[in-house]
């Protein structure tokens, strides 16, 4: 099992993303990448996004999102 992407969500009304220096140099193209590259590293993994607060419904309405694209 890898955490792969950790705490990418930002808080509140915040916007969409944390600000980093992934979400700032590729969006959210960082995700996507992130879980490519773990999944070519190791094939069998249970791959994890991890991030927190996800029961507070803007927080949940981010991850729905994230989840869908």
């Amino acid at each position: 099992m890898w955490d792969v992407v950790n705490e990418a969500l930002a808080d509140g009304d915040k916007g969409y993303l944390c600000e980093s220096v992934y979400s700032t140099t590729t969006g959210i193209d960082f995700i996507e990448t992130a879980f490519r590259t773990a999944r070519k590293h190791d094939p069998d993994a249970l791959l994890i996004c991890n991030d927190y607060n996800c029961h507070f419904p803007g927080k949940r309405k981010k991850l729905i999102r994230l989840l869908a694209s």
